[in-house]
């Protein structure tokens, strides 16, 4: 009823539905309805009756008085001279009901569920069925025979009569009649296939017949006869044949034909010939176009596919040529949504079938490495080859990475001498590359070392393991300790006694040890963290200050989940030396450290014991740090950023100081007082402007949804893509302004990787800033100047445009033209091949090997790179890419001259600096190429070589599943019409979340691109199919169903249930993950299952304070969640037992939000008042205790009131009848005044008809609606 009241008519009608539908059921019919059974049908009808001339209620009266008449059979004769009575007024011309008429005429076929009714109903059908009476009489006629029929089979033989093949010959004119009887002779097929062999000849008739129309219906008759298997097809098909031919003008006879045609599968293989010209039709029907009637078209080929569906796969392919390929054109080519539904249906067969029929046990296939590959795997050997490069200083940064300098040591490790001398070489390795490497108090080159220094620590690691296990036999986790143990004493010991270029050294390596260690490593990781506050205090050892500060950063976000306090004691001491150091390079070492420190905050899983001695949670307490750092960033920044000012005041805004803050105050200017800025400054504020960018995860996580936009905005801000901003400065403020350019382009791409992940940025936005980063570069080459600023912000700035391709690429959201990443390339290359300072050169060498993906200098490690999913790489649109640049076959000549080059250089002894770069940028690459062999806790050397990889030939490369993945991965939205595509992705991802096995792609960014589409997607509301909220469901359940395939999906899973990520999902996506709660259970691990259950029940926490939504969200939400637990208490193993309180936490935080959905007070209130009335029936309290709360009950909203206003009304029969004359008055009289009226006069009718035998009835109806 659309929310519009329902009709007392309309209520009748459905009860008396309700009685019939029991009785039918064998259901025992309860004592409250004996008498509405026995004595109210007449009484209803007759009410009934007198409603039939209602202007509104007619047609509800007409359908109420059907219905009582099947409740009561009796009703027959009576109800049979009301149609005769009001047939006879409605037929008058002075009457305006003619409209009424059909309705009241099909009352008649009801009447014949009484046997002893249906000659009437039959004769007074009959006379309507003279050849002389009115098309439309006659039409009518026939209808009324046939519904007649369906109740009561009797009457067969009359309408066998009326049905006869003789009656198309005789009515061939009246196009209307033949209608009506072919319609009538579907009906019986379909109905009762049997009685359908009787009408055979009528069936041969209506096919015969050259209306399309009749003709169809004929089809569609002899359909259901084949269906029902009482006529074979073949057999009938050898006859109809030849009346097949105008199946392509007209869609209802297409489509009827198809409906046709599908039966003809059961046995095709026996009849070969028969079954190819059948399925041709059928074909011919589906890939028709045809313009006009486009949705009964539409219909007639979704008809054609479905009817495809029922043969077998070998014998479509063997009688259609190229099938699979033209179902699968036809499948990315559609728009029809119900055509689609049935073309992704016989995709999802072709798809089992090739399964199915696949070849086992197929070897391996080896694809040929790449050119660069091959290239960096025999760098080290020809880099290192020479006795004169044996001494690891003199390319330390490539030492560090490659480690081909300790091969001999390797060698001999299998020998105790060997293994005892490996730790003692190692250390005199690290002695010379600590002296040798320049930081140059450079912040981005000291994260360049940091980098490098991880990979020697594990080699120094894994041969102090060996060396232990040939010494003694200890327990396999006091191996990890012993190792680094002795690693670390050595470290500090030397640091303590080095020259300040060493001790920066030595000081990071430190934070690289404990970063490569285990969480279990906890001891060590707070000796270290001891050692570099103790060097972080030091203000008079500046050297030790800026390297500690970062090592100390990094070590305190990897902490074990236990060790808060030293976590905050390391973060509080970065904030005090951030204040109030005099240093700029320290205090851009401080901001460098927060970064760190920040990839930490707010991702553990909170105990309920989790807090402090003033039962502070420590969640709580890591916003408060979160929000000490923001501001203290926004207020060191604030002198610099001028025109930034309000942003970065409303920045603070987001993270109010609380009265237990101590905020340390900031004690000296962060700029030079000389006019030429030293390059301390420099990097003094890059190091700051990065470590605000890295704290937008953190500011994420914490809720602050509007701070993120807002610290994107900024570092987008402070980078200049004018030549004008590059070379004339301005006002002294505009100058200093400058100096924050340099650490937003370093950290643009870490912005830029996290908003993409969250979907917080769009594809316009991304092409601006390549753009931005383009012309940027090309200004700075254009300008001849050799200043601090102009090199480092040169060499930021490609270093910082590598990173962010890479990560825009490997991300596999956007697309990104061909043309500009080969400009960005021959930028970068100009800034190395031209003579610019070294450093300049270092920059353009990283952003090669960073656009790569090398990943040089990055504080968080975005996307790590995949090389191995290059599987059957397609690039359908050459002019833009998207993936790893090094898989991506357009640009691979390109990067190949690129790499080759920069080998070169590394060889070239000439410039031992610039050669010193690139073997290190060089090494970069290599080192995230072979990450995974040089991570093993307990491998040797490497010794696979590049020269070939495997790669999984599960899945043949010309597999309809490989080709719907090679189309989702190079599908780009952005250059292609939006309506055409949204319903196709959607049908390509349910036909791949229904295939067995998928073949080796990046389906994590695959998924994620879909999402991001279903996003931007803007269509018309009505057309409920196309909207992109069922497309990104698509992309969820997809990943819930191969999550355990591949860790990319399994990575995207984790991410959106995340409560910070969850909370910004719209309700449908979040319904649909609550209503899966138990895949997800099974997916995940144990502490991220019990993070799962912890944030959905802090998710529901906060809906009752701190989210305003709409009734049916809510609703939502809470079934989704309650169909979740039950998923997972039904599917509960003993693995999950433990997390059984979790999840009665879940269920506790739902049913509170169940009740908070409606006024607690009324509620109770309401349950109050029952109560009074039970303990006054019973006696308890006098009738005068009820009366108090008449006036409450009267006039409050009738939703929840029902029950009480029964108890109220049951407990007055057994008072005098002074107390219920007076509550009835007053009812009375508060119904006229009150905004609720409608409950005191349910009260009213209750009261007035609880003497009345009849009240059970009224009960019933009230109840019910």
């Amino acid at each position: 009823m659309h929310g519009r009241p329902r009709s007392w008519a309309y209520q009748l009608k459905e009860l008396a539905l309700w009685i019939v539908e029991r009785r039918k059921s064998g259901l025992p019919v309860p004592r409250s309805q004996e008498i509405l059974l026995t004595e109210m049908p007449l009484l209803f009808g007759a009410i009934a009756a007198v409603l039939v001339m209602h202007p509104s209620l007619g047609s509800t009266a007409i359908d109420a008085l059907a219905s009582i008449g099947n409740m009561d059979p009796k009703l027959g004769v009576s109800l049979l001279l009301s149609i005769l009575f009001y047939n006879n007024i409605f037929t008058r011309k002075d009457v305006v009901y003619q409209s009424m008429l059909p309705k009241l005429l099909g009352m008649l076929p009801s009447l014949a569920s009484q046997t002893g009714m249906i000659p009437l109903v039959v004769q007074t059908i009959l006379p309507m069925l003279h050849k002389d009476a009115k098309p439309v009489l006659y039409t009518t006629a026939t209808r009324l025979l046939c519904q007649t029929w369906e109740i009561n089979d009797r009457t067969f033989s009359s309408l066998q009569g009326v049905l006869a093949p003789k009656g198309f010959t005789e009515f061939m004119r009246e196009r209307n009649i033949c209608i009506s009887m072919a319609v009538s002779i579907r009906d019986v097929c379909r109905k009762n296939p049997d009685r359908g062999v009787d009408l055979i000849l009528s069936v041969s008739a209506c096919i015969e017949t050259p209306d399309p129309t009749i003709q169809a219906l004929g089809f569609q008759s002899l359909a259901h006869l084949c269906e029902a298997d009482v006529i074979d097809f073949y057999t009938a098909w050898d006859v109809i044949a030849k009346y097949m031919q105008g199946y392509n003008e007209d869609p209802v006879l297409a489509y009827s034909v198809c409906f046709l045609l599908r039966w003809g599968a059961m046995d095709a293989d026996a009849y070969p010939d028969a079954s190819r010209e059948v399925m041709k039709i059928i074909w011919d029907v589906g890939c028709s176009l045809h313009m006009g009637h486009e949705l009964q078209w539409a219909k007639a080929r979704a008809s054609a596919f479905e009817a495809l569906n029922q043969y077998e796969i070998p014998s479509i392919v063997k009688n259609i040529s190229n099938f699979k390929q033209m179902i699968m054109d036809l499948l990315l080519s559609e728009t029809n949504p119900d055509v689609l539904k049935a073309l992704e249906r016989l995709q999802v067969k072709i798809i089992g079938h090739e399964h199915s029929n696949r070849r086992r046990f197929v070897k391996e296939k080896k694809v040929p490495a790449s050119k660069i590959e091959k290239l960096l795997d025999v760098f080290p050997q020809v880099i290192f080859s020479s006795g004169k490069r044996r001494n690891p200083g003199e390319l330390p940064g490539a030492a560090l990475l490659c480690g081909s300098f300790i091969s001999s040591t390797l060698k001999n490790q299998g020998t105790t001498k060997g293994l005892q001398d490996s730790h003692s070489e190692y250390e005199d390795i690290m002695v010379q590359i600590a002296a040798s490497l320049q930081l140059s108090r450079n912040i981005f080159v000291a994260l360049l070392s940091l980098e490098s220094w991880k990979a020697f620590v594990r080699r120094w690691m894994r041969a102090n393991i060996l060396s232990i296990d040939a010494k003694a036999s200890v327990i396999v986790s006091d191996k990890t300790s012993k190792a680094a143990n002795s690693i670390l004493k050595s470290m500090m010991r030397i640091a303590e006694e080095s020259i300040p270029r060493s001790a920066e050294n030595l000081a990071l390596a430190i934070g690289a040890l404990c970063a490569v260690l285990p969480p279990s490593a906890h001891t060590i990781k707070s000796t270290a963290s001891k050692f570099l506050l103790g060097w972080l205090f030091q203000y008079e050892h500046e050297h030790r200050q800026w390297s500690a500060a970062i090592s100390l950063g990094l070590i305190s976000s990897s902490l074990h989940v236990t060790d808060h306090e030293q976590k905050f004691q390391s973060i509080t001491g970065l904030l005090e030396v951030l204040c109030c150091s005099r240093s700029s390079i320290v205090k851009g070492a401080c901001g460098i450290g927060l970064g760190f420190s920040c990839q930490d905050l707010l991702s553990r899983v909170e105990t309920p014991d989790d807090s402090n001695a003033n039962g502070e949670s420590h969640k709580m307490l890591e916003e408060r740090l979160l929000g000490r750092i923001v501001r203290t960033f926004s207020m060191i920044l604030h002198p610099v950023a001028a025109s930034s000012a309000n942003n970065l005041e409303t920045l603070c805004a987001h993270f109010p100081a609380s009265t237990d803050d101590i905020d340390t105050s900031i004690t000296s200017d962060l700029l030079a007082d000389d006019c030429d800025y030293l390059e301390d400054d420099i990097w003094g504020i890059a190091g700051l402007v990065i470590g605000l960018g890295s704290s937008i995860g953190a500011i994420y996580r914490a809720g602050a949804y509007d701070a993120v936009l807002k610290v994107k905005d900024l570092i987008i801000s402070w980078i200049p893509h004018m030549s004008s901003s590059v070379q004339s400065y301005g006002s002294s403020s505009e100058r200093s302004e400058m100096l924050l350019s340099v650490g937003s382009c370093l950290a643009l791409p870490l912005v830029v990787a996290f908003c993409q992940r969250v979907e917080m940025m769009n594809g316009n936005e991304i092409d601006h800033l390549v753009n931005g980063y383009m012309e940027l570069i090309s200004d700075l080459l254009s300008v001849h100047k050799t200043g601090a600023f102009h090199k480092s912000l040169l060499m930021a700035s490609t270093a910082g445009a590598g990173s962010l391709l890479s990560c825009i690429l490997s991300e596999g959201l956007h697309f990104i033209e061909v043309e500009r990443v080969k400009c960005l390339l021959e930028l970068f290359r100009k800034c190395y091949s031209s003579p610019y300072p070294p450093i300049v050169h270092l920059g353009g060498m990283l952003g090669i090997v960073n656009a790569f993906g090398a990943g040089a200098g990055n504080l968080v490690d975005f996307h790590p790179f995949n090389s191995s999913v290059q599987t059957g790489y397609d690039q359908k649109e050459p002019s833009h890419i998207s993936g790893p640049i090094l898989v991506n076959p357009v640009c691979e000549d390109h990067s190949t001259s690129l790499m080759l080059e920069i080998f070169l250089v590394a060889q070239n002894p000439d410039d031992n600096q610039l050669q010193q770069y690139a073997a290190w940028a060089i090494s970069f690459l290599r080192q995230r190429l072979w990450s995974r062999e040089i991570s093993n806790s307990a491998g040797g050397t490497q010794t696979e070589s590049a020269g070939s990889k495997s790669i999984s030939q599960g899945v043949p490369e010309d597999s309809a599943v490989m080709k719907l993945g090679l189309w989702l991965k190079s599908f780009n939205h952005s250059r292609t019409g939006t309506n055409t595509h949204v319903c196709t992705v959607t049908a390509i991802l349910r036909c791949l979340s229904l295939a067995p096995r998928l073949p080796t792609m990046d389906w994590g960014a695959i998924v994620r691109r879909c999402m991001r589409y279903a996003q931007v997607t803007q269509l018309p509301a009505p057309n409920i199919t196309l909207k992109g909220g069922t497309l990104r469901e698509e992309c969820l359940q997809f990943a819930l169903v191969h999550a355990k395939q591949f860790d990319g999906l399994l990575t995207f899973l984790d991410e959106l249930s995340d409560l910070s990520r969850f909370r910004t999902l719209e309700i449908s996506l979040q319904s649909c993950l609550l209503n899966h709660l138990a895949d997800l259970i099974k997916l995940f691990s144990g502490s991220r299952l019990e993070k799962l259950l912890d944030d959905v029940s802090n998710y529901f926490s906060s809906l009752t304070t701190d989210q305003v939504l709409k009734s049916e969200e809510r609703s939502s939400l809470r079934s989704s969640c309650w169909k979740g637990l039950n998923q997972c208490l039904d599917e509960a193993s003993l693995d999950s037992l433990e997390y059984i309180k979790n999840i009665e936490s879940c269920s506790s935080q739902v049913s509170h939000l169940d009740s908070v959905t409606r006024d607690f007070q009324f509620v109770e209130v309401l349950k109050k008042i029952e109560a009074k009335a039970k303990l006054v029936r019973i006696g308890s309290i006098p009738p005068t205790e009820l009366g108090k709360s008449k006036s409450y009950l009267l006039n409050s909203e009738p939703l929840g009131t029902w029950g009480v206003l029964l108890e109220v009304v049951a407990t007055l029969q057994h008072v005098e009848g002074s107390v219920k004359r007076q509550w009835l008055v007053d009812a009375i009289e508060i119904s006229c005044v009150s905004s609720y009226p409608s409950t005191a006069l349910q009260f009213i009718g209750l009261l007035s008809g609880s003497c009345c035998k009849y009240m059970p009835s009224s009960l019933q109806i009230g109840h019910m609606f």
